[in-house]
């Protein structure tokens, strides 16, 4: 089931990676055609998603971190040839994270601390999050794409710094 995933994020079609756990899955991978149920946890996933490009998610994860000073939960990069790069989210499940590989979504806040992100194929999910928040994460993951796409130099310089006039002129 791992090379269904790989060959789902080669074809860029993935939006989440969830936990969903039923007896016989821990996983579930949404994109633009459906789903995909798997046994493999979130985390095991994203790891098996890493190493297919020659990382594992702890050093991407790290490297985010060392390179852009993000501190909590960084979007990371996934592959540099693609471009793409995954947000982390808290998922309905407390103490686990869902992936977000697609950074195009419209925010919905529902209450102070929860929010709504909802795709252009109307699948959504909800986020304990402030829309701020979820909106400062969606950022860094546009500067990161920026960065490997035209270099460190005009988003941020490579410190967390996201420009926001400079992503909104574009």
């Amino acid at each position: 089931m791992i090379e269904d995933v790989k060959n789902v994020v080669l074809q860029n079609s993935n939006i989440v990676i969830a936990p969903h756990y039923n007896g016989n899955h821990s996983s579930i991978v949404y994109t633009y055609q459906g789903h995909l149920y798997l046994k493999e946890t979130v985390d095991e996933v994203m790891n098996q998603i890493c190493i297919y490009f020659c990382s594992d998610l702890q050093g991407r994860i790290n490297g985010t971190r060392k390179k852009y000073d993000f501190r909590k939960k960084p979007p990371i990069l996934i592959s540099e040839f693609l471009p793409q790069v995954a947000i982390p989210y808290p998922s309905h499940i407390a103490g686990e994270d869902m992936w977000v590989f697609n950074a195009n979504f419209k925010i919905e806040e529902v209450e102070k601390s929860k929010s709504k992100i909802i795709f252009d194929n109307q699948l959504s999910f909800d986020i304990a999050r402030n829309r701020d928040t979820i909106e400062k994460q969606r950022l860094r993951a546009i500067q990161i794409l920026y960065d490997i796409t035209y270099g460190d130099r005009l988003v941020g310089h490579g410190k967390g710094n996201v420009d926001r006039t400079f992503i909104a002129s574009r």
